[in-house]
């Protein structure tokens, strides 16, 4: 997935940030990272589904990254 698409995807996630949704992204074999806007806010909570670990970030262009970064060290594993 490309860096462009992980970003405007969590763009729509917090532009919706009123009502609960759940953005999963996957490498090829497995589920990798769960993310969701905290209600009301502009915070992003990320959490790395293998790890059982969970961050939350103010900037969306930070949690592209991380997120871009954790996805691809995932399918290079």
């Amino acid at each position: 997935m490309s860096t462009e698409s992980i970003k405007e995807l969590l763009e729509t996630v917090c532009r919706y940030n009123t009502v609960n949704i759940v953005q999963v992204f996957s490498n090829e074999k497995e589920d990798v990272v769960a993310v969701s806007c905290v209600k009301n806010t502009s915070t992003l909570k990320i959490v790395f589904l293998q790890e059982h670990t969970t961050e939350y970030i103010d900037s969306i262009d930070k949690a592209t990254a991380l997120i871009d970064l954790h996805i691809n060290q995932k399918q290079n594993s």
